[in-house]
């Protein structure tokens, strides 16, 4: 069986109302499945802890999903209110 790493977008979490993204992987050990570990970080978190490189001047942070839909980008606000 293939580990796969699952990546989210969620809209909120509990603490707030702020965009999350989800990383989630399988826990197999002697080929037997134990559980998913995942994580949940605020795109604002990811934003701070981003090292900018200085690449012809301006750059910056952004992501992308598995699809290339924008889920953070700093030139762009949400059209959608919570």
């Amino acid at each position: 069986m293939a580990a796969r790493r699952k990546i989210r977008l969620q809209k909120t979490e509990a603490r707030g109302r702020m965009f999350v993204t989800t990383v989630s992987f399988p826990v197999i050990v002697n080929r037997t499945f134990m559980g998913v570990a995942a994580v949940n970080t605020p795109l604002t978190e990811l934003n701070q802890q981003a090292h900018p490189s200085n690449i012809g001047g301006r750059s910056y942070f952004f992501m992308l999903d598995q699809n290339g839909f924008v889920m953070f980008h700093p030139q762009l606000r949400p059209i959608v209110s919570f």
